[in-house]
């Protein structure tokens, strides 16, 4: 008699799939490469097999006219059709076929899919119900599932929606938003005296505070570069004053510009360095001229 195997429990999870639709860069799926390749080559085992029977029942049938064999591929489907058992044959060949092309376009995207990063793996451990103590996670009711789920860097687990890839400063941020939260943001909440953070800090909330320092930045960094040409009376130190504050562009359009090309970066930097010497050939003019 089979052993009666005990019912399902049922877990709470409906927080973790309502904030899901909100932040679905969080869920993660296991990729099940393994068993996908697997699959396929089954798949392409039955079909040679179909192939084959297929191929001999056409030369059966052009045998009963005294023709000789053919294939698959030189057969016409049409003439088939005057035999309803070799049809159903050369038919469920075809469905086969398809479905094999089917997989492999599915498996191709599949393949294809973001890998889950760091940041998404690690919002997990903020939803406890998904874990139980004995090491289940609970929407796959997954034996010992919880160790993997919760490592953000478990293998062969993928996104539906990847964490794109955004700037030097904001892909830093977003490998130690875990040390950011806990150690900066932390203390801040404790020096103004507000609540416990609800969870690890959003990613819109990382990239929209880097959107806003770099609204702020760059015209600070040009006002500035003004101010110090108009003081100084130097020639020359005017000069290595726009050197300093040109690397400094260039190395911030580097880390707040986004996905930016070296060549983005030359064409900003000539552009800059173009109006600080027109600036600072003006200011010299007028210099001189007051003297």
């Amino acid at each position: 008699m089979q052993a009666q195997q005990p019912p399902r429990p049922v877990h709470r999870c409906g927080r973790f799939y309502r904030e899901s639709a909100q932040y679905p860069e969080q869920l993660k799926y296991r990729r099940l490469g393994p068993q996908w390749s697997k699959k396929l080559y089954d798949d392409e085992e039955e079909l040679l097999v179909i192939e084959r029977e297929l191929n001999n029942s056409i030369a059966e049938f052009r045998s009963r006219d005294g023709q000789g064999p053919l294939t698959t591929l030189d057969f016409p489907r049409i003439l088939v059709k005057r035999d309803g058992k070799l049809y159903g044959k050369w038919m469920r060949y075809e469905n086969k076929l398809k479905a094999h092309g089917q997989d492999l376009c599915l498996v191709h995207s599949l393949q294809n899919l973001p890998t889950h990063g760091s940041y998404a793996g690690a919002t997990l451990n903020d939803y406890p119900e998904l874990f139980e103590n004995d090491g289940t996670f609970c929407p796959t009711n997954e034996t010992d599932g919880a160790r993997a789920y919760k490592d953000p860097t478990s293998p062969d687990f993928v996104a539906v929606v990847g964490v794109d890839s955004y700037d030097v400063l904001t892909d830093l941020a977003v490998k130690h938003i875990a040390w950011i939260d806990q150690r900066v943001l932390e203390r801040l909440r404790q020096c103004f005296r507000m609540g416990a953070g609800l969870g690890q800090i959003r990613l819109s909330t990382l990239v929209a505070f880097f959107d806003t320092v770099a609204f702020i930045f760059v015209p600070v960094l040009l006002t500035t570069t003004m101010f110090a040409l108009a003081r100084i009376p130097s020639l020359m130190v005017r000069i290595a004053v726009v050197g300093v504050f040109g690397l400094v562009f260039s190395a911030s359009a580097k880390l707040l510009g986004g996905q930016i090309s070296r060549s983005s970066i030359f064409s900003l930097t000539a552009a800059y360095f173009a109006v600080a010497s027109v600036f600072v050939s003006t200011t010299g003019e007028s210099a001189c001229r007051t003297n």
